[in-house]
């Protein structure tokens, strides 16, 4: 049961000014015990440490004005041989190392033996280190990670580009690739001929329902 309200005037103006105030401390004191409380999501999001933008910054050179005159001072006179030159996706490569230092990125499937750098700790360095020891082994002196890989003999070429057939095939990187759009690829290849003209490589689809990753 309510308490009937005063009938004077300064009984009323009391009374009101008490409810007033225990109106104002109760606001207050839910206001408090309101910014203490958070959301589940909100919980997590103040336990995980923000998470680490990809900087490519540099990742990609200009194919003619930076690229080639590095390949061309990097290929002997006497042997310029041939480059494989790499232009990366740096707006989907996020997604892609994301997909793959994922806890269940590929369910019960194994990373490439090339990987030496495991999930979680995949980052756009590793893998295209790790890459490009795998398409030229041995030759560290040929490979400009993540830019080029030169000079090459026709021979050493063919063996790149087929080691890209393998790269491309892999399930793991397969599991991957399918958090990106459907129709976009983790890099475009070219080529620079023995004349020193890039050409895109236009590399064969894989067979569905495999994703092209380097075209």
């Amino acid at each position: 049961m309510y308490q009937e309200i005063p009938t004077t005037i300064f009984q009323q103006e009391a009374s009101m000014d008490t409810l007033v105030l225990a109106k104002e401390a109760a606001l207050g004191k839910m206001q408090a015990t309101l910014g203490k409380m958070q959301t589940p999501d909100e919980e997590m999001s103040a336990k995980m440490p923000a998470k680490q933008a990809l900087h490519m910054t540099g990742c990609n050179m200009d194919l003619v004005d930076e690229a080639l005159p590095e390949v061309e001072q990097d290929s002997e006179d006497n042997e310029p041989g041939l480059a494989l030159l790499f232009k990366w996706n740096d707006i989907d490569m996020p997604v892609f190392l994301d997909a793959v230092n994922a806890p269940a990125s590929g369910g019960n499937l194994v990373p490439p033996f090339w990987m030496k750098t495991l999930p979680p700790n995949v980052s756009f360095t590793s893998l295209t280190n790790d890459l490009f020891e795998q398409l030229k082994p041995n030759a560290a002196d040929d490979r400009v990670a993540p830019g080029w890989i030169a000079p090459n003999t026709i021979e050493e070429y063919g063996a790149i580009l087929a080691a890209l057939r393998e790269v491309e095939a892999d399930p793991f990187i397969q599991a991957a690739m399918a958090a990106m759009p459907l129709d976009n690829c983790l890099a475009e290849t070219y080529h620079v001929t023995l004349s020193h003209h890039i050409h895109p490589n236009d590399r064969h689809a894989p067979p569905p329902p495999l994703r092209r990753v380097f075209l």
